[in-house]
């Protein structure tokens, strides 16, 4: 099974401002997508999902933070087709209170606004549109 790529996120507590994370090669975490990728209608091309536990931990520890600081928003699902296979996509939500700046600093990451993101491929804004909707409800 491929190991899924993270869209991630942080929504303050406060004022509900959400900003998704733009990393070097894009908007998904960690490694890059293949440029002929797509993304797919029906997330019935998976026949076994990974429970997301395992998946959170280890970016949890990439990022040099609590297995507790990255929750996965269940209502978002997302499959992207690459040449060597599916690949799910994980909508990640930073926990605390205030965005961890640094802690994606050292990884070349930024917090952007959605608006911040239009010269993203069109298929990282399908999955931001995709997530908008579920986390603006």
């Amino acid at each position: 099974m491929a190991v899924p790529r993270l869209l991630c996120f942080h929504k303050q507590g406060t004022s509900a401002r959400t900003r998704f994370v733009r990393w070097p090669h894009g908007m998904l975490a960690f490694e890059p997508l293949p440029a002929d990728a797509r993304l797919r209608d029906e997330m019935s091309a998976l026949a076994v999902r990974q429970h997301p536990a395992a998946v959170l931990a280890d970016a949890a520890a990439r990022l040099g933070m609590s297995a507790d600081a990255l929750r996965a928003e269940t209502e978002f699902e997302a499959v992207i087709a690459t040449p060597e296979g599916e690949v799910p996509v994980l909508l990640v939500q930073f926990t605390a209170l205030d965005p961890p700046f640094a802690e994606v600093e050292k990884h070349g990451g930024k917090f952007i606004a959605i608006t911040e993101a239009r010269d993203v491929g069109a298929l990282e804004l399908a999955l931001l549109r995709k997530a908008y909707e579920i986390l603006i409800g």
